[in-house]
């Protein structure tokens, strides 16, 4: 769900994203008719620069699915990364950025 997503990221002054995916594990077999759920945590977060932003935020989460016995099935390390685009760079005061719409 979105906005259990928004409430593991911080908040961050870029509006654009590259979500450089990550990797699974598996642990369990889900069989037809298990409940799955997750839960989402931010494992590190760090600003380093890129090409396009030189204070670009880079996000690690970590997602744990566990079936109905609460066995984790799988898990998924996952990398974002939230920059600016050139219209935000520009900007360099708070009534500036206001303007700005995503």
């Amino acid at each position: 769900d979105s906005a259990a997503m928004e409430s593991v990221y911080p908040a961050t002054p870029g509006i654009k994203a590259i979500n450089l995916g990550g990797g699974w594990e598996f642990f369990e077999v889900i069989r037809p008719g298990d409940y799955i759920g997750s839960k989402v945590k931010l494992t590190d977060f760090y600003i380093k620069p890129m090409r396009y932003d030189v204070e670009a935020f880079w996000l690690a989460t970590q997602t744990i699915f566990v079936n109905q016995k609460l066995e984790t099935v799988a898990i998924n390390n996952n990398l974002l990364i939230k920059h600016r685009d050139p219209e935000q760079i520009k900007a360099t005061t708070p009534e500036q950025m206001a303007q700005i719409r995503p």
